[in-house]
């Protein structure tokens, strides 16, 4: 099923997209962390 594959891509690339910029968020908010706290862990 090809149009099954096209819809599965696009919502993955989505996904993908989305883990990517709220990933980003989550290491500069641990970077601020470890910048103000020091290297605790």
């Amino acid at each position: 099923m090809i149009i099954v594959r096209l819809i599965w891509n696009r919502y993955t690339r989505d996904a993908v997209s989305l883990v990517k910029t709220h990933g980003e968020k989550l290491s500069e908010v641990k970077w601020m962390k470890k910048s103000f706290l020091g290297d605790g862990e």
